[in-house]
């Protein structure tokens, strides 16, 4: 028996719809990346009315060049530097992999984003503070997890016009950060960070200084200082154990039935303790995760074949 003509056009109307649907495994993307860059933690960054997730900074004063390289494609894009308004103030234009300078010259301290646009979109972002103040910090190499830590944040102003309205200390590892108010002091700000609030690995510590203006989700950068590492150990109770040792003399005894009488050399018995490294700080394992799936465009495929198949079965049927 013959499919119907409209029965014939509806399956393959089900099966170009569901091949629509799939997701495309292959797409362009375009990559920015910078020498200048700074590593730091996923952070939320909102431009344009969406929020991207970020994990790097670059930092430079007014002044200074920046160089920015992009990876993506061969198709015309344009790389533009937005102000924390939002407003552009200078762009250039690329073709495939790039590399490009720009001169900061008359930048203000704040915060700024570097964009890659292409075809209505912006396909990368990275962040950007022009610094108005020389940052340091002052930190431990090495703490334990129950001590409590002064951190010393030194702030000089440069080229910004105002007092830090903000002044933070960040301590960071690859996945996540915790973040202390400094206090203005004699000394400059402090940071107090309770014993407790760590575990035990190994952070880098900054400084950031903050205006009241809001940038990109939050209040715009000033300034950031270098990073110094900082290590915490677990706190761990060794016991000191006294070790005696203890020498047995062995006399020799006659025994009535024994007619041999053996005689044994002077044998001085030395035990020597092995350390067995008690109290040794293991630092966090890092896990990678992978995740394994199957394409949902070749499901929905398949689910469109079978359905084709059970439906002329159906209609092959007398």
């Amino acid at each position: 028996m013959r499919l119907r003509p409209r029965l014939i056009a509806l399956l393959i109307g089900v099966i170009l719809v569901m091949i629509a649907s799939a997701p495309v495994l292959g797409t362009n993307h375009f990559q920015i990346s910078s020498e200048d860059a700074e590593s730091v933690p996923e952070r939320s960054f909102e431009f344009q009315d969406t929020t991207h997730q970020l994990d790097s900074v670059i930092q430079a004063n007014s002044g200074d060049e920046i160089t920015v390289s992009v990876g993506g494609p061969d198709e015309v894009y344009r790389v533009y530097i937005y102000n924390s308004e939002e407003q552009i103030v200078d762009s250039k234009r690329g073709d495939g992999n790039g590399t490009f300078t720009f001169e900061l010259t008359d930048y203000e301290p704040g915060s700024y984003s570097v964009t890659v646009y292409q075809d209505g979109d912006y396909e990368a972002i990275e962040p950007l503070i022009v610094q108005g103040y020389d940052v340091t910090i002052d930190a431990p190499e090495q703490v334990t997890a129950d001590d409590d830590m002064s951190l010393q944040i030194s702030v000089e102003q440069t080229t910004a016009e105002s007092t830090p309205h903000t002044v933070k200390a960040i301590i960071a590892t690859d996945e996540d950060e915790v973040v202390v108010n400094a206090t203005d002091s004699n000394r400059g700000y402090t940071a107090e960070v309770p014993g407790g609030t760590l575990d035990s690995g190994s952070y880098t510590v900054y400084g950031l200084v903050q205006g009241d203006n809001q940038a990109f989700g939050r209040n715009e950068g000033l300034g950031m200082s270098d990073r110094v590492s900082l290590s915490v150990q677990d706190v761990t109770d060794t016991p000191t154990v006294d070790s005696t040792e203890e020498t047995e003399t062995s006399e020799s005894m006659s025994t009535p039935s024994q007619t041999v009488t053996a005689t044994q050399p002077d044998t001085e018995a030395t035990d020597t303790p092995t350390d067995s490294g008690e109290g040794a700080i293991t630092p966090n394992e890092e896990q990678t995760e992978t995740t394994t799936g199957s394409g949902p465009g070749f499901t929905g495929i398949a689910a469109a074949i079978g359905f084709v198949v059970a439906v002329a079965l159906l209609v092959r049927r007398p």
